[in-house]
């Protein structure tokens, strides 16, 4: 599939990935095989794709532990680029009900614009300054590294 992807002209696949704990994809019924992340990463680089990981902080169930396996897992995917987000609590989700229903909201969001550039639940005791923390650390730790700025 990923070679009938690059001849038809694709350059760059997306990988959800959100979270390398799985009791915490289980808590947002993500449930992935970490290995077979691995090996599609694996699998559309070796044709010539470019790979690119999104990866979640503050899920129901991440805790600081969960969080630094996460940095570690998108480290050695080692995508061409990553984005490393907040939770985002939309009305109708599962997460959002999870969220309701535990008292982890911490901010609305309107417009569905505000959980971008801060957390929008604290799920399991986690501080905001933890939340904000890792995920600043997580990309200067990813695109600051020798062998990728070379």
């Amino acid at each position: 599939m990923y070679r009938k992807m690059k001849e038809a002209g694709c350059e760059l696949i997306q990988f959800g990935v959100e979270s390398a704990n799985t009791i915490t994809q289980k808590n947002v019924h993500k449930n992935l095989n970490i290995e077979k992340i691995k090996n599609g990463f694996k699998m559309a680089e070796e044709v010539g794709l470019k790979t690119y990981g999104t990866f979640m902080f503050g899920l129901p169930g991440d805790t600081k532990e969960s969080m630094e396996e996460t940095i570690k897992l998108a480290m050695e995917l080692n995508p061409f680029a990553v984005q490393f987000s907040y939770v985002v609590a939309y009305p109708g989700t599962l997460i959002y009900n999870q969220s309701v229903e535990n008292k982890w909201i911490i901010n609305s969001m309107p417009d569905g614009t505000e959980g971008v550039i801060k957390p929008s639940i604290l799920p399991n005791g986690l501080k905001i300054e933890e939340i904000e923390g890792i995920v600043n650390r997580a990309y200067r730790e990813f695109y600051l590294r020798p062998g990728y700025l070379v």
